[in-house]
């Protein structure tokens, strides 16, 4: 299986990312990932707008071609947006709807979303506070899919932090996982570290999408310094891009991954004395 991670800044419409899908579909990619906040104004910048959920409602034309773009290409991609309570049918209310920050599957049949169970809570970066997602005290799985037999999890970059997702993902064997991002500040070796920590110690291949660009926030800039990765089963980093546009294809081997699961027996039961 071939997967495809577009480290991509800011960008106004779907169309702009043609060429990446074309070139995909020619290179026999089936999955492409792209970053947090690729159609959304930055948390910052959407916090401080008089409508957000106008934000929300332009979302759904942007999922809409991106699906025309997936059934163009014979592709399916996984963006994290924003969309509204009316859009994912939690409420019939447009006029009050609330706001939630999801992750899409986007496919020529339409859309369907996985809503992030843990959100950013800092001062400076406070998403748990502005949006309406549910802080559930027992965790969900994240967003599953079976493609080639393997068995995918896609789940939020700031979700890798939390050890009882991953005690209730544990017994599912995942063999890979996606985690599209959106890392500023001078965070780029914690981030190396965690992926290949969750990675070795879940016996599975990660598979990290960061943004790049800049963003003017309360006149400080914040780059976003992509280094997006594919951490193998082992915890090793196969290959990252830099902190320049572009993309990443990646050729998925189950074996491999399955190896890795059987060498180290990190999901294998405790023998009973």
């Amino acid at each position: 299986m071939r997967v495809a991670l577009l480290q991509v800044s800011k960008v106004e419409s779907p169309l702009y990312l043609d060429a990446y899908f074309q070139n995909c579909a020619k290179q026999g990619v089936s999955l492409v990932v792209l970053p947090e906040y690729t159609f959304d104004p930055f948390f910052r910048t959407l916090q401080s707008l008089p409508s957000p959920q106008l934000v929300a409602s332009h979302n759904v034309s942007i999922l809409r071609q991106l699906s025309e773009l997936a059934k163009q290409y014979k592709l399916e991609i996984i963006t994290p947006i924003v969309v509204d309570s009316h859009t994912l049918k939690l409420s019939q209310d447009i006029l009050s709807s609330k706001l939630y920050k999801t992750i899409a599957l986007v496919d020529s049949e339409g859309f369907r979303f996985y809503i992030q169970q843990r959100l950013i809570g800092y001062e400076h970066w406070n998403e748990h506070a502005f949006f309406a997602n549910k802080h559930y005290k027992r965790v969900k799985l994240p967003f599953t899919i079976d493609r080639n037999g393997l068995k995918i999890g896609i789940l939020s970059g700031f979700e890798l932090h939390f050890d009882e997702l991953f005690v209730a993902m544990k017994p599912e064997c995942y063999d890979v996982l996606i985690v599209p991002c959106a890392n500023t500040f001078d965070s780029l070796a914690r981030w190396r570290s965690l992926c290949k920590t969750r990675a070795f110690l879940n016996s599975c291949a990660l598979l990290r999408v960061n943004r790049v660009g800049m963003e003017l926030i309360d006149e400080s800039s914040w780059s976003f310094y992509g280094d997006s990765l594919y951490v193998n089963a082992h915890g090793q980093i196969e290959d990252s891009l830099q902190d320049y546009e572009g993309v990443m294809i990646i050729s998925l081997d189950i074996e491999s991954i399955r190896k890795a699961r059987e060498v180290w027996g990190f999901h294998k039961p405790f023998a009973q004395t």
